[in-house]
């Protein structure tokens, strides 16, 4: 009989390469600039933690699906904000195994560049665009 010792998980999990900036976890700044209607959010404004929980599960929720919006959000470990930009590519444990194959011209970067610069522009975001790459927890 193996006995496995160490990390062992059921969770399901992602990998991603994502081009774009870093941004401080300010939910309501980052719906803004995913342009996030929170409308139909009850949200209870006196309990920040209660407050921020359910923008974030709405976040969430939304940027799991990439084609309803812009950019994507991914959740940075090491507590520098969150990484906001445009999916290059990614692979899911839960769905498929495999990353597929994409491609990005130089033009299609320097285009994506220009437009993460306007949104950063809009909301006086100063971070470096850079492309991100990486694992998370979905």
């Amino acid at each position: 009989m193996k006995i496995r010792n160490g990390f062992v998980s059921n969770s399901s999990s992602s990998s991603f390469v994502v081009f774009g900036f870093k941004v401080k976890s300010d939910p309501e700044m980052i719906c803004k600039l995913l342009s996030l209607s929170t409308e139909n959010i009850k949200l209870d404004k006196d309990d920040p933690d209660y407050y921020n929980d359910e923008l974030w599960d709405f976040i969430y929720t939304e940027t799991r699906h990439p084609n309803n919006i812009e950019f994507v959000i991914i959740n940075d470990d090491s507590n520098e904000g969150v990484i906001v930009g445009k999916e290059i590519a990614v692979a899911s444990s839960s769905k498929d195994f495999y990353l597929k194959e994409t491609s990005f011209s130089t033009k299609n970067l320097k285009t994506m560049e220009t437009r993460l610069k306007e949104v950063q522009q809009e909301f006086g975001i100063e971070s470096e665009i850079k492309l991100f790459t990486g694992m998370q927890s979905c």
